[in-house]
């Protein structure tokens, strides 16, 4: 059995069985960013929470911070995700616009420089996996102020959907993982690009739900070399786009969708608001040595307000 340190159903299994997935590209997308179109939504950003309850697309309970949860995990055998929870929806449907599959790779910029040059932003994270260990879904917060103020937990497939922790607080960052407790990071310096390639590809894609992080873990921009890396490692990728009705106003959806096929098959997609740039949806099908690895990465994004200063407390001495 899994634990899981911000244990919260967003989606209960039964949920999940009833859900039309072949739409849920297109669902998550629509409802994901309707938090995001208000600039100024809350006068204070949502406090860190573990225990707060969240619910697909809506607000969440934002009251005092409360103790790190300790909950069981959400991967018990009765939890069954349907395969289309992982699988890209086909290309091509009605309203999707084909683009030229040249413009891959600047929607991977445009997502670093989004993530770069984030400012009083918060997102509430889903995590569902499905692997050779059993099938877990995880949720995760990201409060970031700046490049160099943040604070994110998230939880991967490798640490069986326990909770990471990365902060910051504008000189000195940490990560906590499962292994090894809080540790100081590098100190900050001007971002560069990832060194993703197509000897560490199949390891980036394994740790899909920390990768949207590396900027402010590493300072690095990965979005841009992880396209590339794709379309070197001999992925087809497709991009479409479509312009969606959220709160009254129309926004433009990309997706990016990225197959492999032969003997070592595998998929990615990125789902992402092209107005500002910002992933909504993540997804891959992935092989690894103990058999296959899925994952679906979703956020509720929200900007403006303030954060209180103590959320980005490095608890680490100096």
């Amino acid at each position: 059995m899994r634990s899981n340190g911000t244990a919260r159903t967003i989606f209960t299994a039964q949920r999940l069985q009833v859900i039309e997935m072949r739409s849920f590209v297109v669902l998550i997308a629509f409802a994901f960013l309707v938090l995001g179109c208000n600039q100024n939504q809350t006068k204070n950003a949502p406090p860190s929470n573990p225990n707060s309850p969240t619910t697909q697309g809506g607000s969440s309970d934002t009251g005092s911070n409360g103790p790190e949860s300790n909950l069981p995990g959400v991967n018990a055998p009765d939890i069954q995700f349907p395969a289309e929870t992982f699988e890209s929806a086909p290309v091509g449907q009605q309203g999707w616009e084909p683009k030229p599959d040249s413009e891959a790779v600047l929607i991977g910029r445009k997502m670093d420089a989004a993530l770069r040059d984030l400012r009083n932003g918060w997102a509430r994270t889903l995590i569902l996996v499905d692997d050779p260990k059993g099938k877990s879904q995880s949720y995760g917060e990201m409060k970031v102020q700046d490049r160099r103020h943040f604070n994110i937990t998230y939880s991967l497939p490798r640490t069986e959907g326990s909770t990471n922790r990365l902060v910051g607080d504008g000189s000195m960052r940490a990560l906590k993982d499962t292994e090894t407790g809080f540790k100081r990071l590098p100190e900050f310096r001007e971002p560069s690009a990832s060194s993703v390639n197509q000897d560490t590809l199949e390891n980036t894609l394994r740790d899909l739900p920390a990768v949207i992080n590396r900027i402010y873990e590493r300072d690095e921009n990965v979005f841009e070399p992880l396209i590339k890396s794709l379309t070197s490692d001999g992925f087809e990728i497709t991009v479409e786009q479509k312009t969606m009705a959220v709160k009254e106003e129309q926004r433009p959806i990309v997706r990016l969708v990225a197959i492999r096929k032969g003997d070592q098959p595998a998929e990615v997609e990125f789902v992402v608001d092209q107005q500002r740039g910002l992933p909504v949806t993540m997804r891959t099908i992935v092989p690894t040595a103990a058999g296959i690895t899925k994952i679906m990465w979703t956020a509720e994004w929200g900007f403006g307000g303030e954060f209180d200063a103590k959320e980005f407390t490095v608890p680490i001495a100096r």
